[in-house]
């Protein structure tokens, strides 16, 4: 038992020592009996080393730490070059698949829809034909008019000294040619008429036409809108189908993503709409024709939510 207490009494005393809690009068006490105790000389000698072992395992815990942490601050870079690079490489495939659908879309016009310049053409064509039968005819019924007041001027005449049945039948074919060319006159005139009818139909038709190409879904959109999509950010709003789109379209969420949030919005001819670096909330307020409208809210790596809606 004593010995255990002698022990005990040395590590209290190393401690103190070691530690500086010592005061002047304690520490030259402590000095002249570690002079003269060699077993309190050697257990201060392993707790000195012991400390110093300590000292050194700190150390390298920390330099470890430290090049842990200059890992870390390396990967992250390389993975925010390696996201930017992906990025890039995407909007060139964006951009790619863009021009290849305009190209294709152009060779469709032209193949089976009459384009806006022809439509042009044939429209001006069918005015310029309009007016070139409006001039003829108004012409023709002037030079009819003039005929008609001379033979006015002459009857009286034709009357009082007509003496021979041939001078009677020559004013019957006169009067019967005046009366044939106002009956073409006639003629042309309904024909103009027809003509312009027939522009204003084809005008209404094409605008028919475009209203019903307007509104008509994609079919490969459609089917997107019912797959669901995982992610970690939650879309409050809006509906995915919206009715009637009023300017006023909010869009709200809850989470963050490390990647920038933006938003596409394409049209029926499947031109695409974005709007870039987006916080919530946010309003889309952008000033849209008729027509149904696709919205896809997503991050480089995902896609958050899908959704349409209509502008009446």
């Amino acid at each position: 038992m004593g010995n255990i207490n002698q022990e005990l009494e040395r590590l209290q005393l190393i401690s103190d020592f070691l530690k500086g809690k010592f005061s002047p009068k304690q520490l030259e006490k402590f000095n002249k009996r570690l002079e003269n105790d060699p077993v309190l000389q050697e257990e201060l000698y392993k707790h000195k080393k012991l400390v110093e072992l300590l000292k050194k395992k700190q150390e390298q815990n920390i330099s470890s730490l430290l090049d842990q942490k200059n890992d870390v601050d390396y990967m992250k870079q390389e993975r925010i070059y390696r996201r930017n690079q992906l990025r890039q490489e995407l909007e060139k495939i964006k951009e790619q698949k863009t021009e290849q659908q305009q190209s294709w879309e152009r060779k469709v016009a032209q193949s089976n829809q009459p384009s806006i310049y022809k439509i042009a053409a044939v429209f001006f064509g069918a005015i310029a034909i309009g007016t070139s039968v409006f001039v003829v005819a108004t012409s023709l019924i002037d030079e009819q008019n003039e005929k008609a007041l001379q033979a006015e001027i002459s009857v009286p005449t034709l009357v009082e000294v007509e003496t021979n049945p041939a001078d009677a039948l020559d004013k019957s074919e006169d009067n019967s040619l005046f009366s044939s060319k106002n009956k073409e006159i006639i003629a042309q005139n309904s024909t103009t008429e027809k003509d312009r009818t027939t522009t204003s139909q084809q005008q209404q038709t094409i605008s028919e036409t475009e209203n019903l190409l307007a509104f008509q879904p994609i079919a490969e959109l459609e089917n997107k809108l019912n797959q669901n999509t995982r992610s970690s950010i939650n879309l409050k709003s809006p509906n995915t189908d919206v009715e009637n789109y009023t300017q006023n379209l909010i869009f709200e969420w809850s989470g963050t993503s490390e990647e920038e949030i933006y938003l596409e919005v394409i049209n029926s001819r499947k031109e695409t709409t974005k709007f870039e670096n987006l916080t919530t909330p946010f309003t889309l307020e952008q000033n849209f024709e008729k027509g149904i409208y696709y919205w896809v809210l997503q991050t480089d790596s995902e896609v958050i939510k899908r959704g349409k809606f209509l502008v009446k």
